[in-house]
């Protein structure tokens, strides 16, 4: 009879996929000609290394699709720093500081429906430029009460800058497009989300 203990070498020739234990005496069998005893110990100290590398796939996976998803967030919510003030443009600048802690307050209307514009308001802590054509927004933002850090970009025609989303996903709120500009301490534009759009307009308040 062979040594008890089958070796690692034709272990290895024995286990193919979805191979049994007595797959694997009878594999052995056929090669020696003699009854074998596999060693289950054996078996496992082969099986072990590969449930390793199988575990280090999958935590190499998760953290791709977390690394993945850490940066589509950092891009849609522009989580990140924001460019030193004192460092824009004398445009950028003035703008900056006219929206810091004011509310947008006005209405909006809805294609296609019959009735008066409905209230609308955000409540802007702060805007921050965060990169070329890119800024972000600290606001509330209508009925639901949430404050995110929404970064758009925002165009400038001479002294006009000008909002412009295109199928833009806000999380827990949806997909938007929409084209806004302001002007001293107004803002209008149109809206439009998965089902329906309209315009928009109002007045930039300060606290009194």
């Amino acid at each position: 009879m062979l040594a008890d203990t089958l070796s690692l070498r034709l272990l290895r020739q024995a286990l193919q996929p979805g191979a049994s234990l007595a797959d694997c005496r009878r594999h052995a069998a056929q090669v020696s000609g003699q009854t074998v005893v596999v060693n289950t110990t054996a078996l496992g100290y082969w099986i072990m290394p590969n449930r390793k590398r199988l575990l280090k796939l999958v935590a190499l996976l998760v953290l791709f699709f977390f690394t993945f998803a850490a940066g589509w967030v950092t891009a849609t919510m522009g989580i990140g720093s924001a460019i030193d003030p004192s460092k824009l443009p004398e445009r950028e600048r003035q703008f900056a500081e006219r929206m810091r802690g004011v509310a947008m307050v006005g209405s909006f209307t809805v294609d296609g429906r019959d009735r008066p514009p409905r209230s609308d308001r955000y409540d802007i802590s702060s805007v921050e430029k965060v990169g070329d054509d890119r800024w972000r927004f600290n606001a509330r933002i209508g009925e639901t009460g949430m404050t995110l850090p929404v970064t758009v970009t925002m165009r400038w025609l001479d002294d006009t800058p000008m909002i412009m989303l295109t199928d833009m996903t806000i999380p827990a709120m949806g997909k938007f497009t929409a084209r806004v500009f302001f002007y001293e301490d107004r803002y209008a534009g149109t809206w439009e989300d998965e089902r329906i759009g309209g315009h928009m307009f109002g007045r930039i308040e300060r606290p009194q």
